[in-house]
């Protein structure tokens, strides 16, 4: 019923009438599915007997509102589809019995569709899910059952009062066009146990000090069932520096099991936990299986977690999990994750025993929403409305020109290997870090500038992976020595690192190890003892693409993202925009 009612109201005055028509559902839905911070123990037992829940969890969605992306060479996602797919289950299901969880990274590094709103149209996506009709209008409600996150590193892509405002709502200081005028904020419930203000008048981790509530407890037919919020904490590491200075991260198993012990005292015993951290398995198909091989900090994590944790929902690492791991205690604990950008959900099924009040049996699956397939190719009309919506918006938006060129800016490399593509990428990211150089892969600019104009939309075409600048600080030697990882790299021996701020000679004829002839930086020879200070992103910096030096880097501080810093840069320069290659590659 969920699925198609909207579907059947096409107009907005027609649709009114499903309005008054949900409303009347959604009270009487109350009376079996309530929140309370600290339930008491006073609902009735039934012996012997089980209620059984549902939790569709959605991690790292990154605003993908469009399809797009796609698994097995297959479209999958955006809006219209996901919401198909997850109304299915739900009816199924019953609302009053199923949850839907979000693990983290619902905003961030998302694609211009929503991330030029600011993420709003994402976060209004899963009001539709929550039944709220006074604040979802224009959009009339999906389906009627709770919404709860958790933040992961994205949300701190912008600053605290900006996670707080899309949680909470308002316009603040935007100057975006707005779905809903004004924003009317998101009705999932927000939990993080584990991030803390850096108060230091009082312990570092005092309660009072939390940035969020730790968790959230659901009564499902009588029943009292918990999730627990917690984010990773290399967040400092990953985002940027101004943006978190203000906060701590906690080890995450002990800021979750510090609030299990809480509710344990409250008599509660089944524990669920959104977790932005994760790992990596080979995926397959089905239900989740025995004896699979996981690696990642997730693993720690989970062998570290009070006994009584039985579901853990991972993310942050954009893979596939669908695995039962140990806690502290040899318990099982079930163990997912879906991918991400709409690539899939975890579908997890779970009985708590009435008697006890435990969980008695866990397992998943994880769903591929594709297009092509039922219910995909049925898109759910309301969230069509509001994707068209956004699109309205954000084409203008996308189509903005910040400047104009009359010449090819190109990826590709000249006979010496340098790129004007990669000179203007890597000179824009050196001059926001304010750093002495500047080293990035190939690889990580997608498209090219033709003639013409330069617009918003070309610059998402070209950095579309979101990453961080970073500064860290490296030796004239371990430059050199980076350099010289271009030819003995175990991913590829080509040349495949660009720069900015120095210039170097090579030799391809010479051994390996030895075929950079010269370095000069600032009109001198570059000095091996001294530190630099380098522009860079976490891929590079982590060692990817072979680039293992790079791990020996000092790290410094987390900038702004790419796309931000490339857009502005652009905006400084002449018009019409001119890169010419400079000759800071030359072959002898």
């Amino acid at each position: 019923m969920y699925t198609n009612m909207s579907f059947l109201f096409k107009h907005k005055g027609c649709r009114l009438i499903m309005q008054i028509l949900f409303l009347s559902l959604l009270i009487a839905s109350e009376l079996s599915l309530a929140e309370t911070p600290a339930p008491d123990q006073s609902h009735a037992l039934q012996a012997e007997s089980s209620v059984n829940i549902t939790i569709l969890a959605i991690n790292d969605f990154h605003g993908q509102i469009t399809s797009g992306k796609q698994v097995n060479n297959t479209p999958v996602g955006g809006l219209g589809s996901l919401a198909s797919y997850l109304t299915g289950i739900i009816h199924n299901a019953g609302p009053n019995h199923t949850i839907i969880a979000l693990p983290g990274d619902l905003t961030g590094a998302s694609t211009p569709e929503s991330g030029l709103l600011l993420d709003e149209p994402s976060l209004i996506f899963y009001n539709l899910f929550s039944g709220n009709i006074s604040k979802d209008q224009p959009y009339y409600p999906i389906t009627s059952c709770p919404v709860i996150a958790t933040v992961g590193n994205h949300e701190f892509d912008h600053s605290v009062s900006e996670l707080l405002r899309k949680i909470n709502g308002g316009n603040g200081n935007t100057s975006i066009p707005h779905l809903q005028d004004p924003y009317p904020g998101s009705e999932a419930k927000f939990i993080s146990s584990n991030i803390y203000y850096n108060n230091s008048s009082l312990n570092s981790y005092n309660p009072e000090n939390l940035l969020l509530t730790p968790y959230t407890v659901k009564i499902v037919d009588s029943v009292p069932v918990a999730f627990i919020g917690a984010t990773t904490i290399s967040t400092p590491s990953i985002v940027s520096h101004d943006n978190v200075k203000d906060l701590v991260f906690r080890d995450e198993a002990d800021a979750i099991n510090e609030q299990v012990k809480i509710l344990q005292n409250q008599g509660i015993h089944a524990f669920v936990v959104l977790l932005h951290e994760g790992g990596s398995q080979d995926p397959y198909d089905g239900q989740t299986r025995d004896n699979v091989n996981v690696t990642g900090r997730v693993v720690d994590i989970v062998s570290h977690l009070d006994g009584d944790v039985d579901i853990v929902l991972s993310a942050h690492t954009h893979n596939f999990t669908n695995v039962y791991l140990n806690n502290s205690e040899n318990k099982s604990v079930l163990v997912t994750q879906a991918y991400s950008y709409s690539k899939g959900f975890a579908n997890v099924s779970f009985s708590v025993n009435t008697s006890d009040d435990e969980i008695e049996w866990k397992s998943a699956s994880i769903v591929i929403p594709y297009t092509n397939q039922y219910p995909g190719t049925q898109p759910n009309q309301e969230a069509s409305f509001l994707l068209n919506d956004t699109l309205n918006l954000t084409n203008p938006l996308l189509n903005t020109v910040i400047s104009y060129t009359d010449m090819n800016i190109n990826t590709a490399r000249d006979e010496n290997g340098e790129s004007n593509m990669y000179d203007l990428v890597t000179d824009s990211m050196r001059n926001a870090m304010k750093t002495d150089i500047g080293l990035l892969n190939e690889g990580a600019v997608r498209a090219d500038i033709y003639p013409g104009n330069i617009t918003e939309e070309k610059m998402y075409e070209l950095l579309p992976f979101g990453n961080n600048i970073i500064a860290v600080n490296m030796t004239g030697d371990q430059i050199r020595l980076v350099l010289e990882e271009q030819w003995n790299r175990t991913v590829a021996t080509d040349h495949n690192i660009q720069i900015s701020g120095f210039s170097y000679t090579y030799n391809e004829t010479k051994p390996v190890n030895n075929k950079i002839q010269s370095l000069s930086f600032n009109g001198s020879v570059m000095d091996p003892d001294k530190e630099y200070s380098v522009a860079t992103i976490n891929y590079l910096a982590s060692g990817g693409d072979g680039y293992s030096m790079m791990t020996q880097a000092i790290p410094g501080v987390t900038g702004p993202l790419d796309v931000d810093v490339l857009t502005s840069y652009i905006k400084e320069l002449l018009v019409p925009l001119s890169i010419v290659q400079d000759g800071r590659i030359m072959r002898v």
